[in-house]
């Protein structure tokens, strides 16, 4: 679970290497700016960058990534309708889903596998 309220979650080119083998899921993004994401920077169109089963609630929720399926993605303001307690208090705060919600059925689990994962 990540809660922001300044900058995103960005992948950036790193000594000159841009992002290659990304593999991004089971996330909970909550973020009230417009800049609060996940998100690549120029990624290198030779690789993979995976983008698979997570909750984002900001205004520009996911950007550049190729492959994308089974996200679920709203408004920082409509967390509410998911979330236990979407609360501006981190003390009161529950994200774990409301009942029936967020629910996926993505079907890759090759993704998820641990020799797929770093």
């Amino acid at each position: 679970m990540i809660l922001r309220d300044t900058a995103p979650y960005t992948s950036l080119p790193h000594n000159g290497v841009n992002p290659q083998d990304v593999k991004v899921f089971h996330n909970t993004i909550w973020s009230a700016t417009s800049t609060g994401c996940l998100r690549l920077f120029n990624p290198h169109p030779n690789y993979a960058q995976y983008c698979y089963s997570n909750a984002v609630f900001s205004t520009q929720a996911i950007s550049n990534f190729i492959n994308q399926s089974d996200n679920f993605t709203d408004s920082y303001e409509n967390a509410d309708k998911y979330f236990l307690n979407a609360s501006k208090s981190l003390s009161e705060t529950n994200l774990y889903p409301q009942t029936g919600q967020l629910k996926r059925n993505y079907d890759r689990p090759e993704h998820f596998s641990k020799s797929n994962c770093l």
